[in-house]
């Protein structure tokens, strides 16, 4: 019997990363999105939904050894549907 050894070796490469999208789909009335960029250990970041009545949520964050730090607004109907298409990241 022929025995394979597998040797893994585990490298820890810091994490350089940057990613966004949105979604903006009248139809089905989707609004959302998402932003964030890393550098080794600290990530930051942005993501956003505009709920049926109009109200804008946004939660603003960083994440690094010290855990997840959420900045959490929320934007009225009255402000946010002007506002809905407009974001930038």
């Amino acid at each position: 019997m022929k025995y394979i050894e597998l040797v893994l070796k585990h490298t820890h490469e810091p994490a350089n990363y940057e990613f966004s999208y949105k979604v903006s789909d009248y139809e089905s009335g989707s609004d959302f999105g998402h932003a964030e960029n890393r550098q080794d250990d600290k990530a930051e970041g942005t993501y956003f939904v505009v709920l049926p009545d109009g109200t804008k949520q946004v939660v603003e964050y960083e994440a690094d050894k010290d855990g997840f730090k959420p900045r959490i607004s929320v934007i009225p109907a009255d402000t946010a549907s002007s506002r809905a298409g407009d974001w930038s990241y």
